[in-house]
């Protein structure tokens, strides 16, 4: 069975984006990632999963597994997913902030760079349309002082940035 993700209208490169970090998170011997199906610019097709019950056992093998992704590394903080070019994006599927990449060698420096300077720039930038009626943050393009760039328009990589190798 297949899953479809979709959300018309969708930035470019947002799927394509979410289906990088799927499979850059699949590592051998690592959690259990969604096996990426398909990719067009509304959607993305997934294998659709079968939910199971909860236990002690599951627990530890995810444990396990992360520890495992987590190991697995990255060439620096922030740095995208493998196949992939660009920034990404977080958030509601219906209403992604782009978010940079970064290249940044101490996760301090990529966390204030790349996600608390972009999220609080939206947020301010909603707080001002509240005030004005709109409630809405509007695509804009963030730069840091650091030079991690967000390009214009909504966009978003699902699964946790890993560290450096």
């Amino acid at each position: 069975d297949t899953y479809r993700k979709r959300r018309a209208g969708a930035p470019p490169g947002f799927f394509a984006c979410e289906a990088a970090g799927l499979q850059w998170l699949r590592v051998r011997g690592g959690a259990p990632v969604v096996e990426v199906l398909g990719v067009g610019p509304d959607h993305l097709d997934l294998a659709a999963l079968t939910e199971v019950p909860p236990s002690r056992r599951a627990a530890r093998e995810l444990g396990r597994g992360l520890a495992v992704v987590h190991d697995a590394g990255a060439r620096r903080f922030g740095s995208p997913p493998d196949g992939w070019q660009g920034d990404g994006f977080f958030g509601p599927l219906d209403q992604p902030l782009p978010m940079p990449a970064g290249d940044h060698e101490r996760w301090g420096a990529f966390l204030a760079d790349c996600r608390i300077e972009p999220l609080a720039a939206a947020a301010e930038r909603c707080s001002a349309g509240s005030r004005t009626g709109s409630g809405r943050a509007r695509s804009t393009t963030t730069t840091s002082p650091r030079g991690c760039t967000a390009t214009s328009g909504p966009a978003t990589c699902s699964g946790p940035r890993r560290g450096p190798r």
